[in-house]
This record gives C-alpha cells, sequence and structure tokens, in this order.
C-alpha cells in the first residue's frame, strides 16, 4: 500500500515537473517569436526612412514593446517607437536629420508583414489610439516617459556607430 502510494506521488511530481517545462518553453517560444515581428517591423522603419545624397545615412530605432493580439491568421503587434536619422556632413560632423516618436500598431498576415498604423494628428488623436490599441494595452502605455528615455537611447547609438560624443551631434 505505501509503495503505491509512493509511486503515485512520484508520478504527480513528475507530470507536475514535466508540464511546467513544457508552459515555460511554449511563453518563451511565444516571446521569441514575438520578437521575431518586432525585429520584422523595426527593419520596416529603418528601410522607410532611407535617403540617398547624404554620407554614411543611418537611422536607429528603439521600441517600447506593449504586446500583441491575434485575430484568426492576423497578428496585431503593438510598440511606442522612436526613431532617428543621422549622416555625416563633407567635413565628418554628424548631423540629425530628422526624428520621431509615435505610437504604432503592426499588422502581420499569415506570418507575413502587412503594414502598420499610426494614430492620426490632431483631435482625432485620442479616438484613433483608442480604436487601435486594447484597452489592455493602451493600459500599460505610458508617453511620458517613453519618448525622453527612447530618445536617449537613439542619440547614444548614434554616438556610439560614428564614434563620437553626443554632444558634438548637430540639429539640422
Amino acid at each position: 500500500m505505501k509503495r503505491n502510494i509512493v509511486t503515485i506521488i512520484i508520478a504527480f511530481i513528475l507530470i507536475v515537473g514535466v508540464l511546467v517545462i513544457a508552459f515555460l518553453n511554449f511563453g518563451r517560444n511565444k516571446e521569441s517569436k514575438l520578437n521575431k515581428y518586432y525585429d520584422i517591423a523595426q527593419e520596416k522603419i529603418i528601410e522607410s526612412e532611407k535617403k540617398d545624397g547624404h554620407n554614411d545615412y543611418k537611422t536607429f530605432v528603439a521600441m517600447d514593446k506593449y504586446g500583441s493580439k491575434e485575430e484568426e491568421n492576423k497578428l496585431y503587434i503593438y510598440a511606442y517607437v522612436a526613431a532617428e536619422s543621422y549622416y555625416k556632413e563633407d567635413d565628418g560632423s554628424v548631423v540629425l536629420d530628422s526624428g520621431f516618436a509615435i505610437p504604432y500598431r503592426f499588422e502581420f498576415e499569415n506570418d507575413e508583414y502587412v503594414g502598420y498604423k499610426i494614430p492620426q494628428d490632431g483631435t482625432y488623436y485620442e479616438e484613433s489610439l483608442n480604436e487601435m490599441y486594447p484597452v489592455n494595452i493602451r493600459m500599460k502605455m505610458d508617453f511620458s516617459n517613453n519618448k525622453y528615455n527612447l530618445v536617449n537611447t537613439l542619440e547614444e547609438q548614434a554616438a556610439q556607430y560614428y564614434n563620437i560624443d553626443v554632444e558634438s551631434i548637430k540639429m539640422k
């Protein structure tokens, strides 16, 4: 009798252990897949910001990732995105060409990038943001600190890339 109870307890512990490991791996796999989509979205932003005619033109992107929502074969990922583009002048100085910081909803269908959506300007901003972002995602958003922190990250990336001090970057 004791032997049966011990066997049942050991089997129970093993089953629970296997389930916990499977659950943890599922979470990691889902997070890894989601990060792949964020990487694709970041590359699409960089591609859209390319310009010709400047020396060593480079766009840097930073984002606060807010999660995702799935609907049938569609996946929406949400982020607050900051991007800045820089180039070198003939004298070697680095210039900030352009930049933005705005919430994005990136759209994927059947694992393929479809596009993005951003809120409308002006009086329609709040309404369009509410339409784009589910409530649980909007609750995670904190725009007050995001822009400042992300822009600092971009400036540091640019300074490192161009091997200069942040203070020596010129504004256009």
